[in-house]
């Protein structure tokens, strides 16, 4: 074959892809192409590669071969990079029925607030009942029954800044006969902006899928894929419409702890684009822990540490209860809160009082 005919070739085999490669990548391969017709040594190999690509019509280019963080950037920085919002919410309160038709009510949320800006990677914590999914849930506009404000950008929340929230529930809601692409590129022509071509949003699906680590799962049902694949489909889900405020309740149950802290490293990346993310999250472990900018520490709907995450232990050890040496600092602070904690160390034996003694400090 004459070695001039392969860049021709070259790109003709780009042009009958069904997805549109991004133009770096498109260069790439044709100065890549170029190079190679100069190499002589290479010319035989060129050929041989130009020959089984030409004979398959069908292929695509193997966009895994490009690097995740290149993806990442990619996706972050498209031309629909949504605005970054800074979060307030004032003396949110809500209580709810503690029996259906009965009068007595529970507080779930007691005069929270807090100011959560751009870039800003949020740590929601706490014991179950504390309230962390009601305040995420109210944040998030999927719940109604509450005082108090929520403000995005110094305005009253309204529909105008929903298409700009994303929200990963705890429990996954997926249909089961879908395979994880298909879920994926439902959500993309659904959701995503109709500025973007089909090509543009099949590519947003692809990035996704190599970001999250699901490419090896991307043809299997919803059925067949393990629970820690299906939390990652959710997040991917979510992902895809670039948020700008995005809350995940229990991002990292049922997966291992190296996908895990994997998820948190891209979440901690989309911050430094001036995304606002809030996790409700269960004892991080104390690499993940370093990851947050801020802790949002609540017990029994108040809130006992909201600030800096590397200050609470200081905070706390200035109340009176110091952190072990070589102890996951997360940890500490649930064991500290928690009632049916049982400890050893008699200062920290009864929980109620602790629990009031650190909600009336903080207020």
């Amino acid at each position: 074959m004459d070695n001039n005919s392969n860049p021709n070739l070259s790109i003709s085999v780009i042009e009958k892809q069904p997805l549109s490669p991004p133009p770096i990548i498109q260069k790439e391969n044709i100065i890549d192409s170029n190079n190679n017709d100069n190499n002589n040594s290479n010319n035989n190999n060129n050929n041989n590669n130009n020959n089984n690509n030409s004979n398959d019509k069908n292929s695509t280019i193997d966009l895994s071969k490009q690097s995740t963080k290149y993806r990442l950037l990619r996706y972050i920085s498209g031309s629909d990079a949504p605005p970054s919002m800074t979060l307030e919410f004032i003396n949110m309160s809500a209580s709810v029925p503690k029996a259906p038709g009965s009068k007595e009510l529970k507080v779930i949320l007691n005069n929270v607030s807090g100011k959560i800006l751009p870039g800003e990677l949020v740590a929601l914590m706490g014991p179950s009942g504390a309230g962390k999914s009601t305040l995420l849930n109210v944040l998030g506009s999927r719940f109604n029954n509450y005082s108090g404000k929520v403000l995005i950008n110094n305005e009253f929340g309204s529909k105008k800044f929903k298409k700009y929230l994303g929200y990963v529930l705890q429990n996954d809601v997926l249909l089961p006969n879908l395979t994880v692409y298909e879920i994926l590129e439902i959500t993309a022509k659904l959701r995503l902006p109709s500025t973007l071509t089909i090509s543009e949003k099949l590519e947003r699906v692809y990035d996704i899928l190599h970001i999250m680590g699901l490419n090896n799962c991307k043809n299997t049902i919803i059925q067949n894929v393990s629970g820690g694949e299906k939390k990652r489909v959710s997040i991917a889900n979510e992902l895809l419409i670039n948020p700008s405020i995005l809350f995940l309740d229990e991002p990292t149950s049922g997966l291992d702890s190296t996908s895990a802290y994997s998820i948190l490293n891209t979440l901690k990346i989309l911050c430094k684009e001036g995304r606002t993310i809030i996790c409700a999250i269960h004892q991080p472990s104390s690499q993940m822990f370093k990851k947050f900018d801020k802790l949002l520490l609540m017990a029994s709907g108040n809130v006992i540490y909201f600030g800096q995450s590397n200050l609470a232990v200081n905070y706390l050890s200035n109340l009176g209860y110091s952190c072990p040496t070589h102890y996951n600092p997360a940890d500490f602070i649930l064991e500290l809160v928690t009632d049916n904690f049982c400890s050893d160390d008699q200062l920290l034996s009864n929980k109620e009082e602790i629990k009031k003694y650190l909600i009336d400090e903080w207020k």
